[in-house]
């Protein structure tokens, strides 16, 4: 090779991997973004999970909060992945939902869907009783 030939081609390497460098950063931080941001299909990127997680339980004081720790979302009836749920405080008690459109739809009837919640939960406490208690291998 000549020597012209020779710096064209180091031109063009290191402009090369400037690019590999650039569409990386882009990968990672729509990576990043993808796995912050879209939790719940419904959701949108504007920060709402942190917001309502936090929502009205500044006004209870937080040693009356009581968590009702509601498995399923009483809005969709899905069961809440952890990694997705966002929270929302009524009457000193925390719901739990899939997404915070589900609590912008708690908040126009609460008691209808906070019936639902306590029949479901009845229905884990009977099912719970129900089962029979594995018989012991040892004498008490």
């Amino acid at each position: 090779m000549t020597i012209q030939k020779l710096k064209i081609f180091k031109r063009k390497r290191k402009k090369m991997r400037r690019v590999i460098l650039i569409c990386s950063l882009v990968l990672v931080v729509s990576f990043y973004v993808t796995n912050v941001y879209a939790m719940c299909g419904m959701c949108s990127a504007s920060g709402a999970h942190a917001a309502d997680e936090s929502g009205s339980a500044k006004s209870v004081e937080k040693s009356k909060v009581v968590k009702v720790d509601n498995k399923t979302c009483p809005v969709t009836g899905e069961i809440i992945k952890e990694e997705a749920k966002v929270q929302h405080t009524h009457d000193g008690k925390i719901y739990s939902f899939c997404c915070p459109m589900c609590i912008d739809e708690f908040k126009k009837d609460p008691q209808k869907y906070i019936k639902k919640i306590e029949t479901q939960k009845a229905q884990e406490n009977k099912t719970k009783k129900s089962k029979p208690q594995e018989e012991h291998q040892h004498s008490h």
